[in-house]
């Protein structure tokens, strides 16, 4: 019997992948990994954003009377850009939610993990 063609070839045999299937693949890989990418930039964006609201929230707190129009306006704008964080987060959320294989949960619970709640 011939080496290329007995049972022990067959068995080491590589299945085939079609061209189409295999660019599929990549690009379906590479897409989740884009968007899970931008997804935990939007979250560490966020988190900053929720950070500058403390410190903003504190000053505004602690300001003297003559202070405090500039603070209350420092801290209104540090509350919109938390909130345009947020809903940028939340959009990138609801696109990346079906990509389980990218673990964004868990690589946003182990960032979580590492500084304070909002």
């Amino acid at each position: 019997m011939d080496a290329m063609n007995g049972p022990r070839a067959q068995a080491c045999r590589i299945p085939e992948m079609d061209d189409f299937a295999m660019r599929l693949t990549l690009h379906l890989t590479w897409r989740s990994r884009t968007v899970a990418d931008a997804t935990l930039a939007a979250y560490s964006e966020w988190r900053s954003e929720c950070a500058a609201v403390r410190i903003s929230y504190r000053r505004w707190v602690r300001a003297r009377r003559e202070e405090e129009p500039s603070a209350f306006g420092e801290y209104r704008s540090a509350l919109d850009r938390e909130e345009r964080a947020a809903m940028h987060f939340a959009r990138l959320m609801r696109r990346a939610g079906h990509l389980a294989e990218t673990g964004i949960a868990l690589q946003l619970a182990r960032i979580q993990a590492g500084d304070g709640s909002c």
